[in-house]
């Protein structure tokens, strides 16, 4: 089992994060203690770009609910994009899909988690 690889980027003061591997018992310790290191820099608005996890367990899910929870208290948020149809079904049975925000790609993540567009810095 190859490890979880858990890249950065930061874009409009949000943060990406890109998962590569399975999101399993093995791996949940490092995602949570990656996030919870995020937030504690500042970072809570997050998105998560799940399209390279194949798989979610309870574990996995759990560090997912850490992570929404801790950015909440703080002001902000975790929002889910480009999870796999397999992933997609664990959040339904779940119920996961109704705590978290879920986007078909990281462009919308990013959009909503930006919120609308300031019209006053967008006039000239």
């Amino acid at each position: 089992m190859a490890e979880l690889e858990v890249r950065n980027q930061t874009l409009g003061g949000c943060l990406i994060v890109r998962m590569v591997g399975e999101l399993d018992v093995a791996a949940a310790p490092l995602l949570r203690e990656h996030i919870l290191g995020q937030l504690a820099l500042g970072q809570t608005r997050i998105v998560i770009d799940m399209s390279r996890v194949p798989i979610v367990d309870s574990a996995g899910l759990g560090a997912l609910i850490v992570a929404h929870d801790e950015a909440t208290a703080r002001g902000g948020s975790v929002r889910l994009a480009c999870a796999p149809r397999s992933v997609l079904r664990v959040f339904e049975i779940t119920r996961m899909d109704r705590l978290f925000e879920l986007y078909d790609d990281v462009c919308d993540a990013l959009e909503a988690a930006m919120g609308p567009a300031d019209p006053v810095a967008a006039d000239p």
